[in-house]
């Protein structure tokens, strides 16, 4: 009786810590939200969706997909439960020689990742720009030769990310994605002054990418060796710690989460560029308003859905480490209530005010009437998205926190598959507003199959979910 006193107890504490945390980046997200949004209107006005903005587009999205959407966010999440079983159950030398382990083989990794990405561009890009013009083609060869190298240092980032995540350090976290998108915005401010052609802006567009992502890197390190360097005593060497990690420290667990949550997201990536295939065959400008209307109905996800998934991962890794499954559940609804908050409203007006809020934030310059009605056909069915994407992130975490990969592995597939054939499917009756109708019919599939078992797991017997650990 007294130790179920004194876990309540302790829930309730760290109950509060993590509303407290959820408000702080959310605030910052906010900040992020933001400045990327204003980066994106400035982006609009000088771009529009002409030739140059779907090269540029298409340009990014691969190395973005693989760097950040692929390699780098597997690498985040995974590592968060495993940085939290050896910080629970170890000393801090532990957790600092398993990150050393992990670095090399994420360096090493990326170099040959980033070689391939090199290697193949002429098929990535040819393949996915299929119905792109030759010139716009050639320019995206280009540009995607100067953004590629985000490969090798976004993966790093998240590394470190997982490391601060788990000391409970989360506004660096935060800010860090503020500087890359300042820098975004400062280039592409200079550009609307200046004027230059746009074939040329796209290329300084893409070093700004390139140079936002070093400097937020470089700020997430510093804050990394900034707090190790308070207890000295303790850091291994880099060659040290490597062999202490290869002896002692289970990666097995690490990689138990790594490969099936990586699995995950090729799935969604694959949706992802299967929208813009589609989107490539249709008019010129549509690979651009599909960009426009799938960063705005990602806004609340972004700001506030994804300070729940940041806060809520480690407490509920801390919670199973310690057993306390009256803890666990409460964070998990919690985070569930503070998303369903969010997300029903936001899904809501997006949808009924989406022509009001694109001519505002997007209808100047270069960015016509055409282009207002490319995006908002498109968003109409990615604003109804929202609420099942949200749903079924803040479930993920239960199961990445649970070991039980094999259930979203096997729903986030297979409602990919039905993503795509909805797509193929609606774009042939409705245009580019059928790639949103798929991705909310999908999502929402998604977030009802999660749920129910996540539903069914907690009902289970005590003794059955020992099983499961």
């Amino acid at each position: 009786m007294m130790s179920a006193l004194i876990k309540y107890m302790r829930g309730l504490d760290r109950f509060g810590q993590l509303l407290r945390a959820i408000n702080v980046v959310a605030l910052i997200n906010l900040l992020l939200a933001l400045v990327a949004f204003v980066k994106d209107v400035v982006s609009a006005a000088y771009l529009g969706t002409s030739a140059a903005a779907d090269a540029f587009s298409l340009a990014f999205f691969i190395p973005d997909m693989v760097g950040n959407n692929l390699s780098s966010a597997a690498l985040g999440v995974a590592c968060v439960p495993f940085f939290a079983s050896w910080l629970d159950s170890e000393n801090g030398q532990s957790i600092r020689t398993s990150i050393m382990a992990i670095t090399w083989r994420v360096v090493v990794a990326s170099v040959i990742i980033c070689s391939l990405l090199y290697l193949l561009e002429n098929s990535l890009l040819g393949t996915l720009g299929a119905g792109l013009p030759d010139s716009s083609l050639t320019l995206s060869y280009k540009l995607y030769a100067i953004i590629t190298p985000i490969v090798l240092l976004l993966p790093i980032a998240m590394v470190v990310s997982a490391y601060l995540q788990v000391k409970q350090i989360f506004v660096p976290i935060a800010i860090a994605p503020v500087l890359y998108h300042i820098i975004g915005l400062l280039v592409i401010s200079s550009l609307m002054f200046l004027r230059p052609p746009i074939v040329e802006g796209t290329k300084w567009m893409s070093i700004a990418v390139l140079l936002g992502v070093v400097i937020q890197t470089l700020f997430l390190g510093i804050v990394v060796i900034r707090r190790v360097q308070r207890n000295r005593s303790s850091i291994p060497s880099v060659t040290s710690g490597y062999t202490i990690n290869v002896k002692k420290t289970n990666l097995k667990a690490f990689y138990r989460i790594f490969w099936p949550y990586l699995a995950i997201l090729i799935s969604t990536q694959f949706v992802l560029s299967a929208e813009r295939w589609f989107a490539s065959r249709m008019e010129i400008g549509t690979v651009a308003g599909l960009n426009y209307a799938y960063r705005l109905a990602q806004f609340p996800n972004w700001v506030f859905v994804a300070a729940v998934t940041m806060v809520v991962l480690p407490a509920l890794a801390r919670s199973w480490n310690e057993n306390n499954l009256l803890e666990m559940k409460a964070m998990l609804h919690r985070g569930l209530q503070v998303t369903l908050w969010i997300s029903v409203p936001a899904s809501i007006i997006l949808c009924f005010a989406r022509d009001p809020i694109i001519h505002v934030l997007f209808g100047h310059g270069s960015f016509d009437k055409h282009s207002e009605s490319i995006t908002s056909a498109i968003l109409a069915g990615y604003s109804l998205a929202i609420v099942g994407q949200a749903v079924s992130a803040v479930y993920l975490r239960l199961y990445l926190t649970i070991g039980r990969m094999h259930i979203p592995v096997i729903s986030y597939g297979a409602t990919a598959i039905l993503n795509v054939s909805l797509d193929a499917w609606m774009t042939s009756l409705w245009g580019a507003a059928g790639i949103g109708i798929g991705a909310a019919i999908s999502a929402a599939v998604n977030a009802i199959v999660l749920n129910m078992w996540a539903y069914y797991y907690m009902r289970l017997p005590r003794a059955l979910r020992e099983e499961c650990r």
